[in-house]
């Protein structure tokens, strides 16, 4: 059975070992929450899989799956509405916002793009086709239905997709033989890994594993600001190779080990793809800008 889902959020399955009484067996299973669960029971959160409510003394079954519906501590004070940049029958373009979650993780839930969108639209199927890292603004690729995801989850593992990035960079530490360099288009190909636990990606030595084309828009004293174009998907991909070439994206708290002043200046202007349902090309540009772009000049 797949998930169920209430007001645009899935519930967390929890695999019964015994047979017994539901809150028993739930609370043999998930001990750090004991305290938590008769409220939860009494709220109608714990579920069976036909979507009943069960109650603490309902039997359950070895091996049976039953379904949890979690508290929100991140629900926000007023709907959130987002920016529909694309649209058909199938699948939209969202405009994420900086510092939003694209797929709910952990504390990120009701506030993340995802469960949003599905509140928006009144549509518990939307799930993204991809991801964005939350600190990044721009467009979102989502599935309407659950028969899309596949064929346009497909495009992105497989490099179908064009992606065009706009960045602005901190490039006062650079030299002039570096900044030279930077007048012509360029790809950068490293080996990136984020190792279990790390917060941050690595650049390692190897065989490459990513690659990024990046080409100068202007580029002043301080500031650069860049078109990228990463035709790999690795994590933190684009904000792991500028820091590696010495000019770390500008609001990159997490990279910059410092306290961001800005929203992380990376935005992901554009998606370009054939359509594998109707071999349409699709172009689906953002609307937003970012707060730095016009400051980097000569």
């Amino acid at each position: 059975m797949h998930a169920p889902i209430r007001d645009g959020i899935n519930a967390r399955p929890i695999r019964i070992h015994a047979a017994g009484k539901a809150l028993d067996q739930v609370q043999a299973t998930l001990p750090k929450l004991r305290p938590e669960l008769p409220a939860a029971f009494f709220r109608g959160d714990i579920i069976a899989d036909d979507g009943s409510p069960l109650t603490p003394d309902s039997s359950v079954r070895a091996g049976q799956v039953v379904w949890a519906f979690g508290g929100v501590t991140d629900e926000p004070a007023e709907p959130i509405t987002l920016p529909i940049v694309e649209e058909n029958e199938r699948w939209l373009v969202v405009d994420k916002p900086h510092d939003m979650a694209t797929m709910p993780r952990g504390s990120h839930v009701a506030s993340t793009l995802t469960v949003a969108l599905r509140r928006q639209l009144e549509n518990n199927e939307l799930v993204a086709a991809h991801r964005l890292d939350a600190a990044t603004a721009g467009v979102v690729l989502v599935t309407k239905a659950r028969q899309w995801r596949g064929p346009y989850q497909t495009l992105f593992e497989r490099g179908l997709v064009t992606k065009e990035y706009l960045v602005v960079a901190d490039v006062s530490a650079l030299g002039s033989q570096a900044r030279e360099h930077l007048r012509e288009r360029m790809t950068v190909s490293l080996r990136l890994v984020k190792p279990k636990g790390s917060l941050t990606t690595h650049t390692v030595q190897g065989e490459p594993n990513s690659v990024t084309e990046i080409l100068c828009e202007r580029l002043g004293a301080e500031l650069g600001a860049f078109r990228v174009w990463p035709t790999t998907g690795k994590t933190h991909q684009i904000r792991a190779v500028f820091e590696h070439l010495g000019m770390p994206l500008v609001g990159d708290e997490l990279y910059r080990r410092r306290p961001k002043k800005t929203p992380l200046q990376l935005l992901a202007h554009s998606l370009e793809f054939v359509d594998p349902i109707t071999g349409e090309n699709v172009m689906a540009r953002t609307q937003q800008t970012l707060a730095l772009w016009e400051l980097a000049h000569e």
